[in-house]
């Protein structure tokens, strides 16, 4: 049975605690990153609907901000715009003031009428994907293999070492001595 000695043990343990540098601890939590809507209010200008709103949530992260219009009177009346630009989409829209154009007749075929239409927000923070972890899988692999090579090649049996034995002899020579 092998025994890892003390110094081969201390030199893989680093290697191995590069694994845990990536993984989340379970019970951490980010509150309230969503962001909250406030103030959105729409106007028509021309061809043009002006869509503009607040976005309460921490400036540094980026948001995913989508509309779709809605009809009070008809539940099943739902038109996601196409022809859109401005704070809509991926980015970093959190705070006062934000605006989306859209340019509906570009989308609406037929002219819409009546007065009771909304537009319906869905707001969701996008992760950020982190880097692969190779180079923590690529540094500790490396770390294993060498332990693993200092085992095999120079942890060897004690016993065999040249001195005396349990018996009081030493070991014979490595080499016969050639005959004469």
């Amino acid at each position: 049975m092998a025994r890892i000695t003390r110094p081969v043990a201390l030199t893989i343990l680093p290697f191995l605690f590069l694994f845990m540098i990536g993984v989340p601890v379970g019970a951490q939590e980010r509150r309230n990153e969503g962001g909250r809507l406030e103030n959105a209010r729409w106007r028509v200008a021309g061809d043009v609907v002006v869509i503009t709103y607040t976005l309460i949530g921490d400036s540094e992260l980026t948001y995913d901000v989508s509309i779709t219009l809605t009809k009070g009177s008809d539940r099943s009346f739902r038109i996601a715009p196409r022809t859109v630009s401005g704070a809509i989409g991926k980015g970093k829209y959190a705070g006062v003031g934000m605006e989306i154009q859209w340019e509906y007749k570009k989308d609406v075929a037929q002219m819409l009428e009546g007065d009771d239409y909304a537009f319906e927000f869905v707001i969701n923070v996008v992760r950020e994907e982190r880097g692969s972890n190779f180079l923590y899988y690529l540094v500790g692999g490396l770390g294993l293999v060498g332990g693993v090579a200092a085992l095999v090649l120079g942890g060897g049996n004690k016993a065999e070492a040249a001195g005396p034995t349990t018996s009081g002899l030493p070991n014979p020579p490595a080499e016969r001595p050639p005959s004469q």
